[in-house]
């Protein structure tokens, strides 16, 4: 997975009609940014998930004894 790191450390080959470095620089910069939002948005996602899980379980169980009950 390209990381946020491997963006800014980038470097591109000069050619005979190349872009301009500025506007590459700053296009990566703006890749930076995006990327390492969208790692913590991923990561705090994987979080929630994990909590949901266990809530989901949780309920489950008490499902699991209500029926028990019942019967």
């Amino acid at each position: 997975m390209i990381t946020p790191l491997d963006i800014q450390k980038k470097e591109f080959g000069r050619g005979v009609r190349g872009y301009k470095e500025e506007d590459v620089d700053g296009f990566l910069d703006l890749l930076t940014l995006d990327w390492e939002k969208l790692i913590d948005e991923n990561q705090k996602l994987k979080e929630q998930i994990k909590s949901l899980d266990k809530e989901l379980t949780r309920y489950k169980r008490t499902e699991e004894m209500v029926l028990e009950t019942l019967e």
